[in-house]
């Protein structure tokens, strides 16, 4: 039953609260090619700072994040090194900052790893890619902890284009807002 139940909000709160925009115009200034030196200057002049979200709390973007830009292949970890750059990493940048301002959709995740409780904050969006004959569509996310003192910062952004790994990574989680309003009838 708490399965179905899970299956059931997860449903609904994508169809509510879904999170869409069309890639264009600044959202799509790094498309093209974006070789590692650019990504790096446009994560720096345009990402780095706070960001308040939709329900007005303060997210952190600092020099740690830049990471997200980097993929070992073998490993999965963020190792900055010249042939971990992903490219495509970089072309979206502009969309961090405009997803964490603009999401509802937001996802809460509760776990516990290597015996220390982590509490992260998965904000998504649904993008559509201008493309000719037909828009691409792509999942994005944006991955934020909460450090000890409640403060919020970006741990790392991606995206994926297959419908079923975006409902995997946001079915780890539970919908934020939802949660919220569950604790205020407490």
């Amino acid at each position: 039953m708490k399965e179905i139940a899970g299956a059931l909000i997860l449903a609904e709160t994508l169809h509510s609260n879904a999170f869409r925009f069309d890639a264009c115009g600044q959202l799509a200034e790094n498309f093209g090619k974006c070789p590692q030196d650019r990504a790096l200057d446009y994560f720096e002049k345009k990402v780095i700072g706070d960001v308040m979200d939709c329900c007005g709390r303060k997210i952190k973007i600092d020099e740690g994040a830049m990471k997200s830009l980097y993929k070992e292949k073998c490993t999965g970890r963020h190792v900055v090194a010249d042939e971990n750059y992903e490219e495509v990493r970089g072309k979206r940048l502009p969309w961090i900052r405009h997803i964490l301002s603009h999401s509802r959709a937001i996802f809460e995740k509760e776990e516990t790893v290597h015996g220390a409780f982590r509490r992260t904050f998965i904000y998504t969006a649904i993008v559509s890619i201008p493309l000719a004959p037909k828009p691409q569509i792509s999942y994005y996310v944006v991955v934020v902890s909460e450090g000890g003192n409640k403060e919020l910062k970006m741990v790392t952004a991606y995206g994926m284009f297959e419908w079923n790994k975006f409902l995997k990574v946001i079915a780890s989680g539970r919908p934020w807002g939802r949660r919220q309003s569950e604790r205020g009838s407490k």
